[in-house]
């Protein structure tokens, strides 16, 4: 049998057993500083795999990252048995972990599938063990959406409402418990089955720190959780979410600044408008070239003369590229397929 035919059919398999698997778990649910937790990844098992991992902690900017990678070998012409990996990941710092899961096959004679690092699951490392995924739902969010923010909670608690203040950079969101207001008369509970959720009608794009503070009085309340969260702007999200596009338009006379709508296309391809939703005024996609030289490529048409800054990141390695066209120019058309040299 052809072995490219072979890989192409464990390929088939691999993905579809990565789709169907159940996502990652860890134990305990409220791990404290210093601890350590004990993290289970479903996988298929394709002749013999094994599991990579790396933690990066958090840091004043970002939150920490528990990297799982799945190395599966090529050949697998049967149904494989499911596996499950366990690891011990720790000890862990303060602050919010996400944990991705990717997948690579090391083997020449196979085409690699496209990279994907998905956010299986968010991990808290709080001072008193109490808070439980702390993030922003969507864990996404983009500029004007509609979101909330919370986590779960072991114990029925209130909390006042969100105060948001200015910090540098980014922006605090403090949640603050009312240790004055009455408590729920439920008990806690083993698991975290109580909701702690306040909604945003939408927030602005940037950098924003969840914090959450805890205490038995007013006086009391301490620092014990915190999240870092990005709200993206509007735009196209491209190649199963790796490239993030958006722009933002300018013309005289008080009609502008604007920001650019996205429609998406296809997976790789999408248009923006500016003034009307039937007015289309920018068309962008995103190519795979890596097979010719190593590069993804950006090609762009234009059809406005107002001013234009379009922007394209690579969200797996975070490179952004910007092409910018003045006001009055024609947009010209763009076919860049040589800045990201981010294969694969």
């Amino acid at each position: 049998m052809n072995p490219r035919f072979l890989c192409f059919t464990a390929l088939a398999l691999l993905i579809g057993g990565r789709l169907q698997g159940q996502p990652v778990t860890y134990s305990p649910l409220n791990p404290e500083p210093g601890d350590s937790v004990t993290v289970k990844v479903p996988s298929v098992q394709c002749g013999g795999t094994s599991l990579e991992k790396a933690v990066t902690p958090p840091d004043s900017s970002s939150n920490g990252v528990i990297r799982l990678t799945i190395l599966q070998t090529c050949f697998c012409i049967a149904t494989p048995p499911q596996i499950t990996f366990v690891e011990e990941i720790g000890p862990l710092a303060f602050g919010t972990y996400d944990i991705l899961l990717g997948e690579e096959i090391p083997d020449e004679l196979c085409p690699p599938p496209p990279p994907a690092l998905l956010a299986i699951a968010v991990l808290t490392v709080s001072h008193n063990g109490g808070v439980v995924g702390l993030r922003p739902e969507p864990a996404h969010p983009v500029a004007g959406q509609p979101l909330s923010v919370g986590f779960d909670s072991f114990c029925p608690l209130v909390f006042k409402a969100p105060r948001i203040e200015p910090s540098g950079s980014e922006t605090l969101i403090i949640l603050d418990q009312d240790p004055e207001s009455p408590q729920p008369a439920a008990a806690c509970s083993t698991v975290p089955q109580y909701p702690i959720r306040f909604p945003f009608a939408g927030l602005s794009a940037g950098t924003y720190r969840l914090r959450v503070r805890m205490g038995a009085s007013s006086a009391a309340l301490q620092n014990v959780a915190e999240s870092v969260f990005v709200v993206e702007p509007a735009g196209l999200r491209l190649r199963q979410d790796r490239f993030l596009v958006w722009a933002e338009w300018n013309a005289p006379g008080g009609i502008g600044p604007g920001a650019a709508q996205g429609v998406p296309l296809t997976a790789e391809s999408g248009y923006f408008t500016f003034f009307s939703p039937t007015n289309v005024e920018l068309i962008v996609k995103v190519l795979n070239g890596c097979a010719v030289n190593h590069r993804y490529w950006v090609f762009l048409a234009g059809l406005t003369n107002v001013a234009v800054t379009l922007h394209v990141e690579d969200r797996l390695t975070g490179q952004v590229a910007t092409y910018v066209n003045p006001y009055g120019r024609p947009f010209p058309p763009v076919q860049d397929t040589s800045t990201f040299a981010t294969c694969p």
